[in-house]
């Protein structure tokens, strides 16, 4: 179901596509990018790189490839696929391309390559013979794509890389070239003539040059020994990064969850779940990396995967399965991280008390920083004494708790003993006590709190026991909402893109807070929060850097969202606008929408995308339509088929899960879909993951639920892409669709 389905399961993607004029100089300033179309026949996947070696990124479905900032000439093109059929893809009938292009200016080809630099004489002769054979402008033949010129420029190109085709291998030793071009019995003159009755060989009267164009790479690849590609070639070649997110492959008793930064390895063995980051994905072949240098390579094959080990970059294991890639739910993927080996870290307790309490008594340990340690105990449980002891305290090597080397007053001898944690500890915790000579005790945490070293500080007075405007943070979960640069996992910089951005924030009882990214941050740290003069601090220790801090501005919890501005002192360039809510779904609907401008927080569901919103006059909560319209489709086997009607049933409920069915050449259903409105424009994404909604969405035009039908404007990324009718009735939604033999244009009387 081409319309919703590509309204609920695209991501965002921009291409900004800049033109720039030719030349022949060896540099050109030039404006922010530069795209350069690259035609031996339309040439994809290619590596297109400057004088610099600075590289240009293909802008996906075209021939183009885009450099950011100055380009240097030359720009050498190697590689990659020759798109035959001319239809943006790499698929079967294509081949590869193994050799090499070049050009002094804003289109590669072979027409380029074979005039190299045109400022110099060589090169001004070759253009002024090349003007003569094909009566072709300067123009043509050095700053547009052929397929926006005229048949002679098309047929030049397929004669030049016939007759030159040692210019364009990557063997640079026998790029010499004695043809003279000028005499008409010339090789290049020849060739010239004979593709021009290729080219004009095509009975169809309206053929375009893209027609033409296709026509001709044809001839060339069924006259030539070059193989063509098969289905499966295909499919490794066009298999990327996006074919595994939100995926998992089961490989034995493990299972890979393939996500966004990171792919999750579960063991239902022995081992612990691990974390893998992505190496390369080329051919079919993604490889997986592990934190100690060795890595999985698993290969796309007809039937499956074949999957390999590699230790210390050696083959240790080999061997094939025919499991398919499948969808992953939410629940999965948290099983297989609750299998993460717990790591206790400095962090946990450090400047802390906690008390516990087991069969014996209960006992407070206080915990300070500089790594000296105090305790107060009461065996009045077992009719024992109480007392104090003093010592020190340290991560153990293991990393799964503390030791304790203390002196008790009882009787004055030191002794040695460890806490074993299983988590980090919180309040309701339980812990194993291990001491020499004596069985192993378990105890449960009953409180943790901050210890108050700096009494006499400039912190003092920084306290998660302050309100943050009239509300308390204690044992608070909470989404910060604002629009700046994305973080990676460490929380630094990815990229210098503007983007919305959500974390969650998790406080506990004494001000501790676990940070984790949700949508563009990557982030997952434990701290401490604080707050003083409703100014809120954070930190990873209990020592608040008073530099940074978000300060209260408007709203509460009660209303759903707090406005703060983030202060930084140091870095005023880094000021911004945070907004603080208390429901996931208020703070992703909002976030879809936030841009640079976006100041106050929102006052109803009609500021942010949300199913309470209504679609022209009619709430689309608890509702079936069946959605109609003409264009891509599919059949029973998944194959795209164009020019039909297609049908699909597309149910809503009172929270906006959404669950689509295909009707009529579409097929399949998609459920774990949430849909959203907003100023009368009907979003989706999906419901378990932080993905925010889309710019693909469908805009109200006319009609309402009590007429039967609603017309919509479907739009692609923000472009107007095709018209949508949603029906109420299936019986009138399939009679109105098996009479379509064209786009929509309204809803039937």
């Amino acid at each position: 179901m081409e319309k919703i389905n590509s309204l609920v399961l695209s991501t965002l993607t921009a291409a900004l596509l800049v033109g720039c004029g030719g030349g022949s100089s060896s540099t050109s300033p030039t404006p922010s990018t530069t795209s350069v179309p690259v035609t031996k026949g339309p040439l994809l996947e290619a590596v297109a790189k400057d004088k610099a070696g600075k590289t240009g990124t293909q802008i996906a479905g075209t021939n183009k490839y885009e450099f950011s900032g100055e380009v240097t000439y030359p720009i050498t093109v190697t590689g990659g696929y020759v798109d035959v059929n001319n239809n943006g893809i790499v698929d079967a009938g294509d081949y590869a391309f193994n050799g090499k292009l070049s050009s002094y200016s804003n289109v590669v080809t072979p027409i380029t390559t074979y005039l190299g630099d045109t400022s110099k004489d060589e090169g001004k002769a070759k253009l002024v013979k090349l003007k003569e054979l094909t009566g072709a402008t300067d123009d043509d033949l050095l700053t547009k794509d052929p397929v926006d010129t005229n048949e002679n420029v098309l047929t030049l190109v397929a004669s030049i890389y016939q007759t030159y085709s040692a210019l364009m291998d990557n063997d640079n030793t026998n790029d010499g070239i004695t043809d003279d071009i000028g005499d008409d019995n010339s090789a290049l003159s020849n060739k010239f003539d004979e593709y021009k009755q290729v080219i004009s060989s095509g009975t169809n009267t309206n053929e375009t040059l893209e027609d033409k164009l296709v026509r001709i790479e044809e001839h060339l690849r069924d006259n030539s020994d070059v193989e063509k590609l098969s289905e499966f070639d295909a499919e490794k070649v066009n298999f990327s990064k996006n074919n595994l997110l939100g995926k998992k492959l089961i490989v034995n008793n493990e299972t890979y969850y393939f996500r966004k930064n990171d792919i999750v390895l579960g063991d239902s063995g022995e081992d612990y779940t691990q974390l893998l980051s992505y190496g390369s994905i080329e051919n079919g072949i993604i490889k997986l990396e592990f934190e100690n240098g060795n890595y999985d390579l698993i290969t796309l094959t007809e039937t499956g995967f074949d999957i390999s080990y590699y230790e210390n970059e050696v083959l240790s294991e080999s061997f094939s399965i025919t499991n398919k890639l499948i969808d992953y739910s939410q629940s999965d993927l948290v099983n297989a991280l609750a299998d993460v080996p717990f790591e206790f870290t400095l962090d946990m307790i450090s400047g802390k008390k906690i008390i516990i309490s087991d069969n014996i008594g209960e006992y407070e340990g206080q915990f300070k920083s500089d790594g000296s340690y105090s305790e107060t105990w009461d065996d009045s449980k077992s009719q024992g004494n109480s007392g104090t002891c003093t010592g020190t305290w340290a991560v153990n090597s293991q990393k799964t708790g503390i030791e304790i080397a203390s002196t008790c007053s009882d009787n004055n001898t030191l002794e040695t003993y460890s806490l074993i944690f299983s988590e980090m500890p919180v309040s309701g915790s339980e812990i194993k006590i291990i001491a020499s000579g004596e069985p192993d005790n378990f105890a449960t945490i009953t409180d943790i709190d901050l210890i108050d070293e700096n009494s006499t500080g400039t912190n003092s007075t920084i306290s998660i026991e302050n309100n943050f405007g009239t509300d308390s943070l204690k044992n608070q979960t909470l989404y910060s909402v604002w629009y700046g640069e994305e973080e990676d996992h460490k929380g630094d910089t990815a990229t210098a893109a503007s983007l919305p951005i959500i974390q969650k924030q998790v406080i506990g009882n004494n001000g501790s807070v676990n940070v984790v990214g949700l949508l563009n941050s990557q982030v997952n740290v434990n701290g401490y929060l604080g707050i003083k003069d409703n100014k809120l601090f954070m930190s990873e220790t209990t020592s608040f850097d008073e530099t940074t801090y978000n300060e209260y501005d408007s709203g509460n919890l009660s209303s759903g969202c707090i406005k703060t501005n983030y202060v930084n002192t140091q870095y005023p360039d880094n000021n911004n606008t945070d907004f603080v809510f208390s429901d996931f779904n208020v703070a992703i609907g909002f976030a879809s929408i936030i841009d640079d401008s976006t100041v106050n927080c929102p006052t109803s569901s009609s500021d942010y995308i949300s199913i309470e919103n209504d679609f022209g006059d009619d709430s689309f909560k608890n509702r079936t339509f069946y959605v109609v319209y003409y264009g891509l489709g599919e059949d029973s086997n998944g194959n795209e088929i164009d020019n039909v009607a297609v049908v699909d049933k597309f149910e809503i409920d009172s929270y906006g899960n959404s669950t689509i069915t295909g009707l009529k050449n579409s097929y399949g259903t998609f459920s774990g879909v949430l849909s959203g409105i907003h100023n009368n424009k009907l979003y989706a994404r999906i419901a378990d993951s932080y993905d925010k909604f889309e710019s693909d969405y469908n805009e109200y035009i006319s009609g309402s639920i009590s007429e039967g039908c609603i017309k919509t404007n479907y739009y692609e990324n923000g472009v107007l892409d095709n018209v949508d009718l949603f029906f109420t009735d299936e019986t009138e939604a399939m009679n109105f669709a098996n009479t379509l033999t064209s786009s929509i244009t309204s809803c039937p009387n």
